[in-house]
């Protein structure tokens, strides 16, 4: 009986363990995905999380720096009618090459905008007005006397001679005005050219030509019917942030990726720094505006081309006159 009874109660304690050790088996999944679903719960209200949008971004400091930018020209002219008139005909196209004088293309000038001169009754009172001026100018020439004759004058004799002078002088003036005057209205019927050309105002390409110009089409004269830019050398402009911006310098030397011509690279330096940011909002980081110039001898840039550019430069250059100011320091006393 006692050896049933030890067997019972061993029987009990092995089930007893195994069904605990069961249980908590059981338990352990259970507890795990609580604990995940308090973690979630622990998550901060919508009305209380930071907007990261207004955080200030802040980057690493490497010694390789990465900028993007957009090719320009260095040099670019737009070209417009100076009159209201009609295209008669258009010589050059997009990407052509052209000197300082070369014919764009040419015009007739409307009818409108040629000079309206005045009529014969206008010329008329001209005449007659420059005819009273010499009477009176004749007449001050008389009053004037040689200085020689002003020395037994008196005082207030003296000043009104002076005075005539001084009409005498305006008066000359006048005259020389309605004469030039009446000479450009007697010229002015003589025949204009037919036609006139835009000319080019620098050597450079032909960057731009208005999409609606072609003979025929009647243009006013704010309009620009031409875009003539400098090609080479080729600026590349980018904005850089205010930490990385403090550590460039005129004349850094970079390498230049454009993305549509990979792998290509081209050689450039820093030829302007903006020394103000592009915005002052307190809240938005520093921007400034950096220029680069590429020699483009082959044109293989053109305006608004994506540009990657590459600079390596160190953390903390060494100051200009440190190591002299090294060496002029006295050594420490021990």
């Amino acid at each position: 009986m006692k050896a049933k009874g030890r067997l019972f109660w061993v029987c009990l304690l092995v089930l007893s363990a195994v069904a605990l050790g069961y249980f908590m088996y059981d338990m352990l999944p259970k507890e795990a995905a609580e604990t995940k679903t308090n973690s979630r719960a622990m998550s901060l209200p919508l009305q209380e999380k930071p907007d990261y949008r207004r955080l200030v971004p802040r980057k690493a400091r490497t010694a390789d720096m990465v900028f993007i930018g957009k090719t320009v020209c260095s040099l670019r002219h737009s070209v417009a009618l100076p009159v209201q008139g009609a295209i008669t005909s258009l010589n050059v196209q997009a990407g052509q090459s052209v000197l300082k004088g070369d014919a764009l293309a040419a015009y007739r000038p409307a009818p409108e905008s040629r000079y309206q001169g005045l009529g014969a009754p206008d010329i008329k009172a001209l005449e007659l007005l420059l005819n009273g001026l010499n009477r009176q100018l004749t007449d001050l020439k008389n009053r004037v006397r040689e200085p020689g004759e002003r020395r037994n004058l008196p005082t207030s004799a003296v000043k009104q001679l002076d005075d005539t002078e001084k009409q005498l002088r305006i008066l000359t003036d006048q005259v020389k005005l309605l004469v030039k005057r009446l000479d450009y209205e007697g010229s002015r019927d003589a025949p204009e050219p037919a036609e006139t050309a835009i000319t080019s105002p620098i050597d450079g390409h032909v960057l731009w030509v208005h999409p609606e110009i072609r003979p025929g089409v009647r243009w006013t004269a704010e309009d620009p019917i031409f875009v003539v830019g400098v090609m080479d050398p080729m600026l590349v402009r980018s904005h850089v942030y205010e930490e990385e911006a403090l550590r460039l310098a005129l004349e850094d030397r970079v390498t230049l990726q454009p993305e549509s011509l990979n792998p290509k690279r081209l050689e450039a330096r820093i030829s302007r720094i903006s020394w103000t940011p592009l915005s002052m909002d307190p809240v938005q980081p520093s921007y400034y505006e950096v220029e680069f110039t590429a020699a483009n001898p082959n044109l293989m840039l053109r305006e608004g081309m994506r540009v990657i550019i590459h600079l390596h430069k160190p953390l903390n250059p060494p100051s200009p006159g440190a190591d002299e100011e090294e060496t002029a320091k006295p050594p420490a006393s021990s």
